[in-house]
């Protein structure tokens, strides 16, 4: 009787986890379409930019310009290696971890690096739609299936996650992020998370935000504060691995460790004091500098000029305070976890503290969309607004995603 039980069990297991598989591709399928047709138009009927000239944009097919921009930087890294010339701007700047399997994949299948690059991004984009419902249902078992679903709506529809399915390292990250926080609630053994947040320091710098939640997770699983002490301390090796590694490559190469720091001036707008940086930023005037048309930041100085609809420049700040509004929400109505608000707040904020005064707000919409804990409470939001508000919610967003696509393909400023 129990080995018919627990095979009955083993069933029952395999089928709910191949159901989480294909409704996870299913999802991802129907929502990168959406952006494969979106490019498509913006390749082939969108007038390009006429008056942008950007090292990193090319003008040649389709599958060069999904590599655009940071793109074609990883393409670079790919085909000659990396680089760094302390006077210039250096693809030292981008993390390893995305281009050595991008290199992987062009190795085993033959593929132009272009190709190779896409395919990589979308592959940990898939993954990252299934990892997000298991997670769910681990978290939500009496709701997992619906609020998943509603999950990977938000995620996939996301007016800013066209970059996930573009040469860019946000949908690995966005895997591994999940991955790290699955693992955490799933009890693996803490030096399997710590590997898991070793790779995403080898992809983004911001890898090491993911410090925090295992933090709290050691110090739940602890019995005292000493063992929480020591054990958090022999982690924070394989937590940071993936940057030490870096580090020590740039030491190797260029007797450097911090090369990829020093050349990040070189794409800096403005500069100024740490003291009146750090002062800009708490009073937000990163935001508001985007909008002031006699600030080096006014969004207007970018293309398209005189269209904010369609500008990215524009929109930074919006999104970047929409993502601060969701997260909110998600401590106010309680639907988050400490560690979820741990990694939420620390991937708004790390960003927003290193780089938006000097970047002027640049790319902050592209950052937030790796804190997945916005799409949980989106879900959340969907799930509680009447069928028709809800249709209407995920048709402007589809409609300003297609809007994104079509511009960063068209080769306009989408920082």
């Amino acid at each position: 009787m129990t080995t018919t039980i627990q095979t009955t069990s083993l069933h029952q297991t395999r089928w709910r986890y191949s159901a989480f598989v294909i409704h996870g591709i299913v999802y991802w399928y129907l929502t990168s379409l959406v952006v494969l047709i979106a490019a498509y138009f913006g390749h082939n009927f969108v007038k390009q930019s006429p008056d942008h000239v950007h090292e990193f944009s090319y003008t040649g097919d389709l599958w060069d310009k999904l590599t655009s921009w940071d793109g074609s930087a990883y393409k670079a890294i790919v085909e000659n290696g990396y680089a760094f010339d302390p006077a210039t701007q250096s693809n030292v700047a981008f993390f390893p971890l995305f281009p050595l399997l991008a290199a992987g994949c062009q190795q085993v299948f033959g593929l132009r690096t272009e190709v190779a690059l896409v395919i990589v991004s979308q592959a940990f984009l898939a993954l990252s739609f299934i990892l997000l419902l298991i997670y769910l249902d681990d978290r939500f078992p009496a709701e997992g299936s619906t609020l998943g679903n509603q999950a990977l709506i938000a995620l996939g529809l996301f007016p800013t996650s066209f970059y996930f399915r573009m040469a860019y390292t946000e949908s690995l990250f966005l895997c591994l992020t999940i991955a790290a926080l699955l693992g955490m609630r799933k009890n693996w053994p803490f030096w399997i998370v710590a590997l898991v947040i070793g790779a995403a320091t080898a992809t983004r710098l911001v890898g090491v935000c993911l410090i925090l939640p295992l933090a709290i997770e050691v110090w739940r699983r602890s019995s005292s504060r000493l063992r929480c002490f020591l054990t958090t301390g022999a982690l924070m090796p394989l937590a940071c691995s993936g940057l030490i590694a870096f580090m020590a490559f740039q030491a190797w190469k260029f007797d450097d460790p911090l090369a990829f720091v020093k050349t990040q001036r070189h794409w800096s707008m403005r500069e100024a004091p740490p003291a009146e940086m750090v002062f800009a930023e708490l009073t937000l005037e990163p935001l508001r500098a985007v909008y002031d048309a006699d600030c080096e930041c006014y969004w207007a100085k970018r293309p398209p000029h005189d269209t904010p609809l369609f500008s990215m420049a524009f929109a930074n700040p919006m999104y970047w305070l929409a993502a601060l509004a969701i997260i909110a929400l998600g401590v106010w109505k309680r639907w988050l976890t400490s560690q979820e608000i741990a990694l939420a707040v620390a991937l708004l904020l790390v960003p927003y503290f290193l780089q938006s005064f000097r970047f002027c707000m640049l790319s902050q919409a592209r950052f937030s969309i790796v804190i997945f804990p916005i799409y949980i409470v989106n879900a959340r939001v969907l799930a509680s607004l009447p069928r028709e508000a809800a249709m209407g919610l995920i048709a402007f967003c589809t409609l300003a995603l297609t809007i994104h696509t079509a511009m960063f393909v068209a080769s306009y400023a989408y920082y």
